[in-house]
């Protein structure tokens, strides 16, 4: 770790301990006091009444052991506040502040060996950030973004030539100052606008702290209600707006906006106001990139979903991006980003399926850039896995939905060779052999090495197997007493349902029954936060006085003993399976979603019934040892056979299977 670095996490160690508004003041006056810049250096303001230096005087009483130094910084910024609108409001904060002095001096200390002149004021105001990020409580990352994503998006936006710069959501200002850093021989002027008085103070410091300025207005203010930039136009716009805001205007005020020229937005949901309170400040040759839910690209809200047709149909949307999960510490919902151009600009759209990708990694953020570089040039480019170009006439077919997995090639399901899924499955029974004690299983899963895969197979429609019910609705005092109910972690973790279920729920005389359990129903989940755990099955082997949530859906056989229960239950997790998932949902919503129509679009297979019986009675033996045997820790050896078998015994003769009937 170099020297620089050193320092940098030595401070951040020690701010920790203190009120941010603490470090915030020191990094401050430490870099007005030395800065070189001139404009900065009020000759008056930056000295006390005897001509020193601030930030000299703030060391000199630093190295003494007697005497308040925080009174001492509370002076210096009284000297600066007048000429920094936002520092006022610094000094009101800090009057109520508690501080560890000692510590505050070894931070001194540390900071009196940093020039002004380099950037490492603003690396430790931005990795603070960033750590007050992780490890704030409240809703901090409304007014942060993380580096990364920040550089993607300014990437994307491809900033060519001298023009004005805004964010209408800046909270600490990191778009406008990656802008404005990314691209040093244009000249841009840089306008923003923040909802609350400290992130107004927050992004102010990183602008200076970075040798920056722009023009936030005199105050912060919510800029859906009080637009402090009305009637002025931008060439570039980058935002990442707080998702899905309810209650974000007052009565009568949405309806009012000149923004709304796509629809009135519903006041319960502000995505569709940011989206157009952007288009209207956009300058005819702009662009514009924002961050959305994905929910943005699917919503059948009335309102939201003609506002989304009459954007495409104007031909603002130049590309859609689906990001993933992860971008945002604390949550694994996954965005997209839309990219916006001038009226009538584009009669097509350029979808992109972003979400397996690493967008940080030098590689694949440069493949993106590629690619939007290439299709603004005009370049005819073929569909494919990852990314697609579509007409408005294709997308209106689709009723203009713009889930990238509408419009890219499917993704092909890829194994290994059958010799090391076999490989890797005898592997699997040699290592659980030598754990469990048990001779005919033993002897049973041996003969399992030298079998060989079924070749009969059959395909059908999922709703020509399952009729298809939904589960219990009741209100939230109904819960935790009466009924055993199934929930979406029973689901998402059993394959075969279990008798022992977490929850339980009061439900009227006679309910209950509509919902109860019979042998071969298979529970799934409807919802889920990503699509990895969407539409997971747990299978019930036996009927069972219990009923299953809202979020659940009910699959019940149609005839008895056409499928093993045993069986489906392997197939149901088996990556077959969640391809069938992947095609048939719109995958990039805010939260995964599937429903009755996309599930009867799910096709099943399954071998005859001797190789059901087969396949579903080695599942339950092993579950069911392990389930008795808890205090041998076979769990994780246990679902590394489970997952070999069911490769080599469903998910491989299947695709044989696929491939001889298109063939």
């Amino acid at each position: 770790m170099n020297s620089e670095r050193l320092l940098i996490v030595k401070i951040l160690n020690l701010a920790s301990g203190i009120d941010p508004d603490v470090l915030n003041c020191l990094l401050l006056i430490k870099y007005i006091s030395t800065t070189s810049d001139e404009t900065l250096r009020w000759s008056k303001a930056i000295t006390c009444d005897n001509g020193e230096i601030l930030w000299d005087m703030i060391v000199r009483e630093a190295c003494k052991t007697d005497g308040s130094i925080f009174s001492v910084i509370k002076y210096a910024l009284d000297r600066i506040k007048s000429n920094l609108l936002f520092a006022a409001n610094m000094d009101e904060r800090l009057c109520a502040v508690a501080v560890d002095e000692y510590v505050l001096r070894d931070i001194i200390h540390l900071l009196s060996n940093i020039s002004a002149d380099n950037n490492t004021l603003s690396v430790i105001f931005e990795y603070y950030l960033a750590r007050k990020m992780r490890t704030s409580s409240f809703n901090f990352g409304d007014f942060y973004t993380p580096k990364q994503v920040v550089q993607l998006m300014v990437e994307l936006l491809g900033i060519e030539h001298d023009g004005k710069v805004y964010d209408p959501c800046c909270g600490s200002g990191a778009m406008l100052c990656s802008a404005a850093l990314s691209h040093p021989d244009k000249k841009l002027l840089l306008y923003g606008q923040t909802l609350n008085q400290e992130a107004f103070s927050i992004c102010q410091m990183n602008l200076m702290l970075q040798g920056l300025s722009a023009d936030l207005g005199t105050y912060p203010a919510n800029t859906l209600v009080e637009d402090l930039h009305a009637n002025q136009y931008f060439d570039y716009i980058l935002a990442n707006p707080p998702f899905n805001s309810s209650d974000w205007c007052e009565n009568g005020i949405a309806n009012g906006n000149i923004h709304w020229q796509y629809g009135c937005p519903p006041r319960k949901n502000a995505n569709f106001a940011w989206l157009q309170h952007i288009i209207g400040h956009l300058s005819p040759n702009g662009s514009a990139i924002i961050l959305l839910p994905n929910g943005t690209l699917t919503t059948q809200n009335l309102a939201e979903r003609g506002i989304r047709k009459q954007i495409l149909l104007d031909g603002r949307i130049e590309a859609i991006l689906a990001l993933p999960a992860g971008l945002f510490s604390g949550t694994k919902i996954p965005c997209c980003a839309w990219i916006i151009g001038g009226p009538s600009a584009h009669d097509t759209v350029l979808f992109v399926d972003a979400r397996q990708m690493d967008l940080f990694g030098e590689q694949d953020g440069k493949k993106i850039s590629d690619l939007l570089c290439q299709y603004r040039n005009g370049k005819r480019l073929e569909k494919t896995e990852w990314y697609a170009v579509a007409s408005i006439a294709e997308i209106a077919q689709k009723h203009y939905i713009l889930s990238p997995n509408l419009y890219t090639l499917p993704k092909e399901l890829s194994l290994l060779s059958f010799e090391q899924i076999s490989e890797n499955f005898n592997i699997s029974v040699d290592i659980l052999r030598n754990r469990i004690p048990a001779l005919s299983l033993c002897e049973s899963l041996q003969k399992w090495k030298t079998k060989t895969i079924p070749e009969d197979w059959n395909e059908v429609y999922l709703s020509d197997l399952y009729n298809i019910f939904g589960g219990v609705s009741a209100k939230k005092d109904s819960f935790g007493r009466g009924i055993p109910m199934v929930d979406v972690k029973t689901v998402i973790h059993h394959m075969f349902l279990s008798a022992v279920l977490p929850a339980c729920v009061e439900l009227p005389d006679g309910d209950a029954s509509k919902y109860y359990i019979k042998r071969g129903d298979v529970l799934l989940n409807r919802t889920s936060e990503t699509i990895d755990e969407l539409a997971c099955c747990s299978v019930a082997l036996n009927d069972q006085a219990a009923v299953y949530g809202a979020y659940l859906k009910r699959l019940r056989p149609i005839k008895d003993d056409w499928v093993d229960p045993r069986y489906i239950a392997a197939y149901f997790r088996s990556k077959i399976y969640r391809q069938e998932i992947e095609q048939v949902s719109f995958v990039y919503t805010t939260r995964a979603n599937i429903n009755l129509y996309q599930l009867s679009k799910i096709r099943l297979y399954y071998p005859s019934l001797v190789w059901q019986h087969a396949i579903g009675e080695v599942l339950c033996s092993v579950i069911r040892f392990n389930q008795e045997h808890q205090d041998m820790g076979l769990d994780e050896l246990v679902n590394y056979f489970i997952g070999a078998f069911i490769e080599k015994f469903v998910t491989y003769p299947i695709l044989l299977f696929q491939k001889e009937r298109d063939e």
